[in-house]
């Protein structure tokens, strides 16, 4: 199979797997805002805070190490192993230490039990069979696909069914756990690499991880910054409530956009010292990502309010400027997380923890100036803020790729004004038929045939001759044709 077509399966299987799990984790969300309070979702939010800042502290880098060599031995695979597993290791006993210290930080005794409970999580995860990052490197999805729809199945089931009998937050904390052992087990039945501890390698390594942990540090404080000074300004209820909501907005980068730029690191590699195929590669990439999220952050923005009701019901249906305002957040994830693959998979990793310590300082350094106590207030300026560093983010990757930006333009206008304009005219459109719910059903199909209709249109008229678009068609075809002849 051809590297082309092999990316767009294992995006598509990476999507498909992220479809099922987002979907019920999605019927998750709905039934949870029914049965919990705010003040549950904040308690949860901080500990699923402290658990991602314990897992960035202790990554080593493997997911990544592995599929970006050149060439691999089982001594590398050995040494990214055990190095991660120390890591984890210690970083899930500090953990376990500190629930008392952030417990009092917040004034919240409920937090230290909820975060040493959860904190099992990190040590689970360390010792997966690294065998699933080999199946990654070589463009092998569909073992994991299935691995992870049960991981999520299983952890819904259990979530669901606590939550019903408890009314309790820690229905939340159950199923991460039982997500993570579901993961642990799976991951050995999937591939037949068995893990010995060994550091024989780990010089090679660390000059690769030492950046990815700082990296991922600044990373994740710039990513949670806002949460984490929501966290301080505004109460626990308003946490949880911000919590909740943000998690709605990201939710399509962390569905499709993610898993969909997941097997991009091992096809920006493959091409990076040539750099014509780089600067097509990564213009095609960024032409996908941005026909997925301008529409999605188009819905957001225009219909916010209906969306909030229907998803979460009555009690939260104020909350809808609040997610108009995260849309921005949702389309600086995304981008955000193709352009960090792309510099990873070119080796300036370095440069990636330069410029979270650059964006992190602005960003944080202008939200101290925020004055207002409006939540969704903070949310958009926290948005044009993202929005600005991101931009110039994706201008230095052009200059690596080798892009020009006028003719870059011409990959990205497009999919924004098709998105806004098909927006625009479904609120101008829209059909009243006395239900809510069907409103939002019915806004969700008219959008979406006036997006499809006129992107048809546009690359018929338009772009048919500009490369990426049709090199996208062109795989796109394919694709559906090899699936169709698998089928009949």
């Amino acid at each position: 199979m051809a590297i082309g077509q092999k990316i767009v399966s294992s995006s598509l299987l990476l999507v498909a797997t992220n479809v099922v799990q987002r979907s019920l984790g999605l019927i998750s969300t709905l039934i949870l805002a029914r049965l919990l309070l705010p003040e549950d979702f904040g308690i949860v939010a901080i500990a699923a805070i402290s658990l991602h800042f314990a897992t960035v502290l202790s990554n080593s880098g493997i997911q990544q190490y592995i599929p970006q060599k050149d060439s691999i031995d089982d001594e590398d695979v050995h040494t990214a192993w055990s190095i991660d597993l120390c890591m984890k290791s210690a970083l899930w006993i500090l953990l376990f230490s500190a629930a008392p210290l952030i417990g009092k930080f917040y004034d919240n005794t409920e937090i230290v039990g909820a975060i040493q409970v959860v904190s099992v999580v990190i040590f689970l995860r360390a010792l997966q069979n690294p065998g699933l990052h080999i199946l990654r490197r070589d463009l092998t999805y569909k073992r994991i696909f299935w691995l992870l729809v049960c991981q999520k199945i299983l952890s819904f089931s259990f979530v669901i069914t606590i939550a019903l009998m408890t009314k309790s937050y820690w229905a939340i904390i159950v199923g991460d756990i039982v997500s993570a052992l579901v993961g642990l087990v799976g991951s050995y039945i999937l591939h037949p690499f068995r893990p010995r501890f060994s550091l024989k390698k780990r010089s090679e390594q660390w000059d690769f991880s030492k950046w990815m942990l700082a990296k991922g540090i600044l990373g994740v404080v710039r990513s949670h910054l806002d949460t984490l000074m929501v966290s301080k300004l505004f109460s626990i209820s308003q946490l949880g409530t911000y919590n909740v909501v943000r998690g709605i907005s990201v939710l399509p980068a962390t569905d499709i956009v993610v898993p969909s730029v997941e097997p991009l690191l091992s096809s920006f590699a493959r091409v990076k010292h040539d750099r014509p195929a780089l600067d097509h590669q990564f213009r095609t990439s960024i032409l996908v990502v941005f026909l997925l999220i301008t529409p999605i952050c188009a819905m957001l923005a225009f219909f916010a309010d209906i969306i909030v009701y229907v998803l979460l019901g009555e009690q939260w249906k104020n909350e809808g400027p609040l997610l108009a305002s995260l849309s921005l957040l949702l389309f600086t994830f995304s981008l955000g997380s193709i352009l960090g693959n792309f510099y990873v998979a070119i080796g300036k990793v370095k440069l990636i923890f330069f410029y979270n310590i650059i964006s992190l300082t602005f960003i944080f350094s202008l939200l101290l100036l925020y004055g207002g106590d409006e939540l969704a207030g903070f949310a958009l300026f926290r948005g044009i803020l993202g929005l600005i560093s991101t931009s110039l983010w994706l201008l230095l990757a052009l200059y690596f790729s080798g892009s020009h930006f006028p003719s870059f333009l011409l990959i990205l206008l497009p999919p924004a004004l098709i998105s806004f304009g098909s927006a625009y005219m479904t609120e101008y459109l829209q059909v009243q038929t006395g239900s809510i719910y069907l409103d939002l059903i019915m806004l969700c199909v008219m959008f979406t045939v006036f997006y499809i209709s006129l992107i048809v249109i546009c690359y018929v008229l338009l772009f048919h001759r500009v490369k990426e678009w049709s090199h996208l068609q062109r795989l796109l075809f394919e694709t559906v044709m090899r699936y169709k002849k698998q089928l009949s």
